[in-house]
């Protein structure tokens, strides 16, 4: 079957790193998939093209033109399955049939009003959370899944307990992802517990975000007592292979939580807050779920893994969790998810 992807963006985000998951286990799965992205911002096309998949560039010149030409190109196609990879493609494909709507994310308040439109006809409506799918009406679960990332079959490779214990943020550095409240908690469990040694490296950088939001971060790295390295736009298996500790400190309604699979996989313990679909992703028994935006509770959680990484009563954690990965969220699990509802799509087209 030819399954046209269309992308929200040209840009690598965490839904476009999604697309390209997606196009790859459709390929295993003996279909052909097209990535179809704005001209405009060629990454997405570029890095799709370095997989191996076929691509197709829609002449553009900003999100608004993207959008108005991706509907002309797509009502010209005949393809056997129209992927609408996000919000975006979904409201430019509005009433084509033949259609599966995949949105990553809860559409945000002033885009309420559009929803219905872009799912129309929608002959699937698909989330990547339980969380997501609640927020989104007819939506059904496919959970994201990751690459195996990890280096190590027994769990990773202790270092010795008394070099800094680096603790890893990796994404957007913007404050929905909570940043600053992993600098001010670092800072809190360092003053709390001075015999522990905290290093916070940061793979990211204020993509999408804005100046204000750029300058309001620096401000919060120049004021921290804990030292920082900024590693920049890194890829998670070269970053997570770096450190001790995860934390995802997100508030702003994370949809799955790429971030917090990928350290399951990699045998990288993770901190998360209680943000969105974040619990859902590492299980509600899940060893460190902290209140979003709550610096203390962050701060105590930090103590506490120093403490139990001493006593080395982490181990069982990460295996625990690594089997999480294997089960929910490995690309066997996704590939054999995507067949299902491949299977289920094409006796309705």
């Amino acid at each position: 079957m030819r399954v046209l992807l269309l992308s929200n963006q040209g840009l690598m985000g965490g839904g476009e790193v999604m697309l390209l998951h997606v196009a790859r286990s459709l390929q295993e799965l003996g279909h052909e998939p097209v990535v179809v992205a704005p001209s405009h911002q060629p990454e997405l096309l570029s890095s799709a093209h370095r997989a191996g998949h076929l691509v197709a560039g829609i002449r553009s010149r900003g999100r608004a033109d993207y959008l108005l030409a991706l509907r002309r190109w797509a009502r010209r196609q005949s393809p056997t399955l129209l992927w609408a990879n996000g919000f975006l493609p979904a409201t430019a494909t509005s009433g084509l049939s033949n259609r599966v709507v995949h949105l990553h994310q809860v559409p945000a308040r002033h885009l309420q009003p559009l929803v219905p439109a872009a799912l129309h006809r929608a002959t699937a409506v698909i989330a990547p959370s339980q969380w997501v799918a609640d927020r989104v009406p007819g939506a059904e679960v496919l959970a994201n899944w990751t690459q195996d990332l990890s280096t190590h079959t027994e769990g990773p490779v202790p270092r010795p307990i008394e070099t800094p214990i680096r603790v890893g943020f990796l994404g957007r550095m913007t404050l929905d992802k909570g940043i600053h409240d992993l600098v001010a908690a670092a800072n809190a469990a360092q003053s709390a517990a001075p015999q522990i040694d905290l290093q916070l490296h940061i793979g990211g950088e204020t993509r999408f975000g804005d100046r204000n939001e750029e300058r309001t971060v620096s401000a919060v790295f120049a004021a921290s007592h804990v030292p920082i390295v900024q590693d920049g736009w890194v890829s998670p298996a070269d970053f997570l292979s770096t450190i001790d500790l995860l934390v995802v400190p997100s508030n702003w309604g994370e949809a799955f939580g790429l971030v917090a699979a990928e350290a399951l996989s990699a045998r990288v313990p993770v901190i998360v807050s209680d943000d969105g679909a974040l619990p859902e992703v590492v299980g509600a028994d899940h060893s460190y779920i902290v209140r979003a935006g709550d610096v203390d509770d962050l701060a105590r959680a930090l103590v506490r893994f120093t403490d139990e990484r001493k006593q080395g009563a982490i181990v069982d954690h990460i295996d625990a969790s690594r089997r999480r990965w294997e089960e929910l969220f490995s690309p066997q699990a996704g590939r054999t998810r995507l067949e299902a509802l491949l299977s289920r799509i094409e006796g309705a087209v």
